[in-house]
C-alpha cells in the first residue's frame, strides 16, 4: 500500500507541475522542464508549511492537498487552451553518434552513473552523519507530530535552525512510503535538474547545443556532485535551485524572470549557503536584464522568499528570536576575528583542496609531490597553514584528498585541470574585450564564493559541498572546450575515469574493493555503520527492541536518526532531568538510551544496563 500510495502521489505530483509549466506557454524546452521543477518543488514546500499549520502533515493531508492542486492545474491548463509543452527537438540517434562520438561516449559514462545513482538511492539505508544526526532525525520527528516545528531538547540544535525545503522534500517521501526508501531521491532529481540548468546557461551565453551539452554532461563526472547525489544532504538541492534562477535569469521574458525569483527564494529556505551566490545572480540580472525586468525579477525573488523561503527564519525568530535560531549552530564556525592573514590563508587552503584525486588512489609519489608543492607556496608567500582564528580540528595538513566521501571530496582532476583555468580564462578574456559580461559573472562565481566563504567561516575539510552551487555555475564555461576535440576528450575521459572511481570507491557506499563488502549484502544496521564502525553493536542492540516502543534519549551527541527504527514508528522522549532513569519511570517507558555523559544513573534498581563504549551509548531495559 505504501508504495502504491507513493508512486499515485508522484505522478501526481509531476503532473501538476508539468499542467503548471504548460500553462506558462515557454518557448524552450530547458525553461519547461526548469520551471516543472520549480513548481513540483515549491508545491512540497508549501504543502508541508500549510499542512503544518492545522497538524496534518501525513500521507492523507498530502494526498488531499495534491489532489486539491491537480484538480486547479488540470482547470487552468483547460482554461488556457490545453497548452502543449514545448517540442523535442528531432534527433537522428546514429547520425548524432558519428559526428559527436565524446559526447555519445560521455553521455552513456554518465548514463550509466545516473542509473547507478537510482539504484543506490533505493536500495541502500542512508547512512552519512548529517543524515543520521538532523537531515533524517528532524523529518521523522516532524512525521510523527504531524507538524514543521521545533523539537524540544533535540540530539542537537540543528534539528531546529537550519533550514527546513530539503527535509520538507525527503518528509514528503517518508509520509507515504513509511520509511526512507526514497528519501535520497531529492537529492538526485536535484541533480538531473542542475545538469538542465548548466546546458540552458550555455545556450543563454552563446555556445552552440553539442557544445552546452558537454558542459552538462562533463558537471555529473565531478566527484563532489556523484557522491552527493545519493544522500539525503541538501546541498545540491540548493545548487539545483540557484542554477535555474541563473539559467531563467538569462532567459530574460517575465515569466523566466519570475521563476528565477522562485528559485532563488526555494535555494534560501533550503540552506544559507545560497546566499553566497546572490552577488553573482545580481551580477547576471544586471547585465542581462531591463530595467523593468531587473525590478520584476527583485521583486518576484522578495515574494517567493516570503512564500516558499521564509519559514524556517520566521520558526527561528518565533522560538529563538533569531531568524539563524540558536547562535551555538552558527557562530562556532565564524571567523574571531576577521583578519586579512586569516582570510588569505582560508583562500589558499580552499584553492589546495581542489587538488583532488578521490577514490583515484595513484602512486604515493604524486600526492606527495602535490603536498610538497604546497608547503613551498605557503612558506614562499608566508602563509600561514593553521591561524587559530579561522581553524578548526582537524587542521589542515596539505594532505592531497584521496577518499572517495561526500564529506571531504572536492571535484576530482577536474577542479584543478579545468575549473580554476575556466574561471580565470574567462575573467580575463572578458575584461579584455568588454563584451559578453554575464560570463564575467559566471567566471566570477567561484572566486567570489570562496572569498565570501573565506570572511564568514572557518576553513574546515566539509567546505567541498558549499563549492558546489559556484562549480555548477563556471561548469557551462566549459563548453569552449568542445570547439577543441583534442581537450575535450581529454577532458571526456578524465571525468569518466572520476565518476566510475568516485563510485567504486565510495567509503559509504563500497562495492566490495579492497577487502570491502559490497553495500547491497549488507543488512540496515551493517549500513548505517559503515561510515561509523564504533556504533554498529549498539545498532545491533536497538534492533531488539520493538519497532513501536517509545524510548527515553539523553545526550546522544546527535546520532539519533537509528532509533526510530526502519518504521519510523519508534518515539522519542527526551529526558533532561538529572536522573533520566527516573523520568523514564514516570512516563511508563521500557527503554532508554543515555549518552556518555549520562552515567549517573546506572545502578538504578529495576533496570538493566548495556555498554557500548566504543559508541558511548547505554541501553536501559526495564528488569
Amino acid at each position: 500500500m505504501g508504495l502504491t500510495a507513493f508512486l499515485l502521489a508522484a505522478t501526481a505530483l509531476v503532473v501538476t507541475a508539468a499542467l503548471g509549466s504548460a500553462c506558462l506557454r515557454l518557448r524552450s524546452l530547458p525553461s519547461f522542464l526548469l520551471a516543472a521543477y520549480l513548481l513540483a518543488s515549491a508545491e512540497l514546500v508549501v504543502l508541508g508549511e500549510v499542512l503544518s499549520l492545522v497538524g496534518a502533515v501525513g500521507a492523507s493531508g498530502y494526498a488531499v492537498g495534491e489532489a486539491l492542486l491537480l484538480g486547479a492545474a488540470v482547470l487552468i491548463w483547460h482554461r488556457r487552451g490545453r497548452p502543449r509543452p514545448p517540442a523535442v527537438p528531432a534527433l537522428d540517434a546514429r547520425a548524432a553518434i558519428r559526428r559527436h562520438p565524446i559526447l555519445a561516449a560521455l553521455g552513456a559514462v554518465v548514463g550509466g552513473a545516473l542509473g547507478y545513482q537510482l539504484l543506490i538511492a533505493l536500495a541502500t539505508p542512508p547512512n552519512n552523519w548529517d543524515s543520521m544526526s538532523y537531515h533524517l532525525a528532524r523529518a521523522a520527528e516532524w512525521l510523527q507530530r504531524g507538524r514543521v516545528e521545533y523539537v524540544p531538547d533535540a540530539a542537537t540544535e540543528r534539528m531546529n535552525a537550519l533550514q527546513p525545503a530539503g527535509e520538507l522534500e525527503i518528509l514528503w517521501t517518508l509520509a507515504f512510503l513509511g520509511r526512507d526508501t526514497a528519501a535520497a531521491l531529492p537529492q538526485l532529481f536535484a541533480e538531473l535538474a542542475s545538469l538542465v540548468g548548466i546546458y540552458a546557461i550555455g545556450r543563454r551565453i552563446g555556445f552552440g547545443r553539442p557544445d552546452s551539452l558537454f558542459a552538462s554532461l562533463l558537471s555529473a563526472t565531478l566527484t563532489q556532485v556523484a557522491l552527493q547525489s545519493v544522500t539525503t544532504q541538501n546541498d545540491l538541492l540548493a545548487a539545483s535551485f540557484v542554477v535555474a534562477s541563473a539559467a531563467l535569469v538569462l532567459g530574460r521574458s517575465r515569466v523566466e524572470v519570475v521563476l528565477a525569483g522562485l528559485a532563488l527564494g526555494l535555494a534560501l529556505g533550503t540552506k544559507l549557503t545560497a546566499a553566497y551566490a546572490i552577488p553573482i545572480l545580481l551580477a547576471l540580472a544586471i547585465t542581462s536584464l531591463s530595467r523593468r525586468r531587473l525590478v520584476e525579477c527583485v521583486a518576484a525573488a522578495a515574494t517567493a522568499f516570503v512564500l516558499v523561503g521564509s519559514y524556517g527564519y520566521v520558526l527561528n525568530i518565533v522560538e529563538t528570536g533569531r531568524p539563524l535560531g540558536d547562535p551555538a549552530v552558527t557562530e562556532q564556525h565564524r571567523p574571531e576575528p576577521v583578519t586579512t592573514e586569516g582570510t588569505v590563508s582560508t583562500v589558499a587552503r580552499i584553492g589546495f583542496r581542489f587538488f583532488d584525486l578521490s577514490g583515484l588512489h595513484p602512486k604515493s609519489f604524486v600526492p606527495d609531490a602535490i603536498s610538497s608543492a604546497g608547503r613551498w607556496v605557503f612558506s614562499v608567500l608566508e602563509i600561514p597553514p593553521n591561524p587559530p582564528e579561522t581553524s578548526v580540528e582537524p587542521p589542515f595538513d596539505f594532505a592531497v584528498g584521496q577518499s572517495s566521501s561526500e564529506d571531504i571530496s572536492y571535484f576530482g582532476p577536474l577542479g584543478v585541470l579545468l575549473l580554476l583555468p575556466l574561471s580565470l580564462g574567462f575573467a580575463v578574456a572578458t575584461i579584455a574585450r568588454r563584451e559578453q559580461w554575464e560570463r564575467l559573472a559566471l567566471a566570477l562565481a567561484l572566486p567570489v564564493t570562496v572569498l565570501e566563504i573565506a570572511l564568514t567561516y572557518r576553513y574546515n575539510i566539509w567546505l567541498g559541498r558549499f563549492l558546489i552551487t559556484p562549480v555548477f555555475l563556471t561548469m557551462p564555461l566549459a563548453a569552449v572546450l568542445y570547439r577543441r576535440r583534442v581537450l575535450a576528450g581529454a577532458a571526456a575521459l578524465i571525468g569518466g575515469v572520476t565518476l566510475v572511481a568516485a563510485h567504486a570507491s565510495n567509503v559509504a557506499k563500497p562495492i566490495g574493493l579492497d577487502g570491502t563488502r559490497p553495500f547491497w549484502s549488507l543488512s540496515r544496521t551493517e549500513a548505517q555503520a559503515q561510515t561509523r564502525p564504533s556504533i554498529e553493536d549498539a545498532l545491533v542492540a536497538l534492533d531488539r527492541v520493538p519497532l513501536d516502543a517509545r524510548i527515553g534519549i539523553a545526550k546522544l551527541e546527535e546520532w539519533s536518526y537509528p532509533l526510530y527504527g526502519a518504521t519510523l514508528d519508534r518515539r522519542l522522549l527526551p529526558l533532561s532531568e538529572p536522573d533520566p532513569l527516573a523520568a523514564a519511570e514516570r512516563l511508563g517507558l521500557q527503554w532508554v538510551v543515555v549518552g556518555t555523559l549520562q552515567t549517573g544513573s546506572s545502578g538504578r534498581p529495576g533496570w538493566r544496563a548495556r555498554r557500548f563504549p566504543e559508541s558511548g551509548w547505554t541501553l536501559f531495559s526495564r528488569a
